[in-house]
């Protein structure tokens, strides 16, 4: 056997006088990674289009007492026609559908409130009449009737503590307190504030004679990426699939030399491990679970980040490495039940081809694994690093590699001159 390097200087290590034999001194695994990183191309997943619910919102602002809105106002005019784009682009797709549709319109408190009410109604109502011209006849049954309100004087003192002015606030609250529910009295009392003028009804005031509206629309489609970034940051991806993660996997991978990056990576492993695994009741037909119970991209990143921090978990890769042996029945030769790289078409269970190609046996994550092994202070599991060994050799792709290469060369030596039968004491690990 040819050594290099290294695994050169450590199959030269010698029994000391008390007949321990020294643990490899490891080289620094880290260096191997980047020529076994794996292909996500390998482990794409197509997303499944299904019904997606979309919400939106948009608010105008009316001048006082009236009910439609100033053309001259260039702000209200951009909301609004951003509205109508935004409505009229998505009912060209012919998969959407609106679900729900409503108007609310707000009125600010002074005044008579039965006027404001009917004034809020109006403005609502004046909005839907510019919406509607984008919405397709066959949605406006979804279109519920619209709602009016009044803004309470405590908005008013909840906007000016937000804005610092704390006395102005405290004021105001306490009119509400002297006169509750009577909007009309604390409305004269609130009038008689020195900076009423100047600051509540020019400022503040203006803020509460609006319009929303909200509403869902359904759509046959698949979640983009920022979309599945959104649901993933707020705690929502436990309905997330295979082929949602990985598009989520995607649209960070390019960046992982990222330190924050890599973290962010490793979560969505952690999770998309929990989530998308399968069990034995739930199992398609002709999966097994050794490769298709879990997901090997999620333990493949995890696997690196544990590598790269210097631990290791070695039950992560377990499920993906086949060492089953099958006998020749002419010959009585053994040999691996699964070459490595092999492909196998996933199927529906009509028996259609759904075109996605699994590859079982990883080189990479073989070669990660033995990392994890090679890592270990003592020599267990040394019949598992001999099958993994020999898997690897009998691959001529993967002996074209200088990285893999070394990590057999660093296998034999732990096993044929550290683990063969002496006792082993751990070195300390050099770089």
């Amino acid at each position: 056997m040819l050594l290099t390097g290294n695994a050169m200087a450590q199959a030269n290590g010698d029994v000391n006088e008390d007949g321990i034999v020294n643990e490899p001194v490891c080289t620094n695994y880290i260096k191997f990674l980047k020529s076994i990183d794996v292909n996500l191309k390998d482990f794409e997943e197509r997303m499944e289009i299904r019904p997606i619910a979309s919400n939106g919102e948009v608010k105008l602002e009316f001048a006082v007492g009236k009910a439609t809105l100033d053309p001259r106002d260039a702000t209200n005019t951009r909301i609004l026609e951003g509205a109508r784009r935004e409505l009229s682009d998505a009912f060209r797709q012919s998969s959407s559908k609106l679900l729900l549709m409503q108007m609310f319109g707000y009125s600010s408190p002074e005044g008579n409130p039965q006027s404001n009410l009917d004034l809020a109604r109006r403005r609502a109502d004046f909005v839907l009449s510019e919406i509607k011209k984008v919405i397709p006849d066959q949605y406006h049954k979804a279109i519920r009737p619209s709602e009016s309100m009044i803004w309470g004087w405590d908005v008013v003192a909840d906007s000016l503590q937000r804005d610092g002015l704390i006395t102005e606030a405290q004021a105001v609250r306490e009119i509400v307190a002297k006169y509750p529910n009577n909007l009309v009295s604390q409305g004269h009392a609130i009038a008689q504030l020195p900076y009423y003028r100047t600051v509540i009804k020019d400022v503040y005031l203006p803020k509460l004679r609006t319009v929303r509206y909200t509403y869902t629309k359904v759509e046959d489609r698949t979640l983009n990426p920022q979309e599945l970034v959104q649901l993933f940051d707020a705690g929502r991806d436990n309905g997330f699939d295979r082929a949602q993660y990985y598009h989520l996997i995607q649209h960070y991978w390019d960046d992982r030399k990222d330190l924050e990056t890599r973290a962010h990576l490793e979560k969505i492993a952690k999770r998309a491990l929990v989530n998308t695994r399968l069990t034995k009741d739930n199992l398609e037909e002709g999966d097994s679970l050794y490769n298709e119970g879990y997901w090997a991209l999620a333990a493949n990143i995890l696997a690196t980040s544990y590598i790269e921090r210097d631990t290791f978990d070695l039950d992560l890769l377990r499920p993906f490495i086949n060492r089953t042996m099958i006998t020749d029945p002419v010959t009585g030769a053994q040999s691996y039940a699964e070459s490595l790289r092999k492909k196998r078409v996933k199927f529906n269970f009509r028996g259609e081809s759904l075109g996605i190609v699994k590859f079982t046996n990883f080189p990479e994550l073989i070669a990660k694994q033995m990392i994890m092994l090679l890592m270990q202070t003592d020599c267990k599991n040394m019949e598992e690093l001999g099958h993994l060994t020999e898997m690897i050799e009998n691959d001529s792709v993967c002996m074209s590699n200088p990285t893999y290469r070394e990590i057999i060369e660093l296998a034999n030596c732990k096993r044929d001159n550290y683990c063969a039968g002496a006792t082993v004491r751990p070195s300390v690990q050099v770089e």
